[in-house]
């Protein structure tokens, strides 16, 4: 796996709920499954918004 970033991240599906996950960000978005659901997570720029 290469090194990733780690990265403070909101869901765009998530800040609904006001749910904010640390994960981990590569060069790339990841996909993962949570709660069932499959979730995207975009990169972020440097100003922290959404790519």
């Amino acid at each position: 796996m290469r090194k990733l970033q780690k990265r403070k991240v909101c869901n765009k599906k998530d800040i609904q709920t006001a749910i904010c996950l640390n994960i981990f960000l590569g060069s790339s978005a990841n996909i993962i499954d949570y709660s069932k659901e499959k979730i995207i997570l975009y990169k972020v720029n440097s100003t922290g918004e959404y790519d």
